[in-house]
């Protein structure tokens, strides 16, 4: 039995990152699911797949934000990957994202942590400054 859909008031998100708005869309398109899909099957890195969303002027619209996705351990982005795909199968539309880092942390180019973390069951992909 899968966990409920989380509400998406419960997950911590900066709104002002547009990238992460822009791929939350993309999950929920069901146009676009089989080829996130696809593109992870066939190990697309992340920042080839937001190009291959067309998504790559709302990444590039945070200065070293691009930088940052491309420093993601394979450890991390794999584990990002299960997460994207347990999302679309749990039918949720969403990738469960806790992010408390702003553009303008990204840009003043601070140290970030990202990882995934089970949360209620449900993993989520937690980015927070480094301490």
């Amino acid at each position: 039995m899968s966990p409920p859909p989380r509400d998406p008031s419960e997950v911590l998100m900066d709104p002002s990152f547009g990238l992460v708005q822009a791929a939350q869309n993309a999950l929920s398109d069901p146009k676009l699911q089989a080829s996130i899909r696809q593109m992870h099957a066939e190990g697309y890195s992340l920042v080839k797949m937001v190009e291959a969303l067309a998504l790559d002027d709302q990444m590039d619209e945070v200065e070293h934000l691009r930088d940052l996705i491309e420093s993601l351990s394979p450890d991390v982005v794999a584990k990002i990957r299960a997460a994207t795909l347990a999302a679309l199968d749990r039918g949720d539309g969403e990738l469960p994202i806790d992010c408390n880092v702003t553009p303008g942390d990204v840009i003043a180019n601070k140290s970030v942590d990202v990882a995934v973390e089970d949360e209620d069951k449900v993993q989520t992909v937690v980015v927070r400054l480094k301490q």
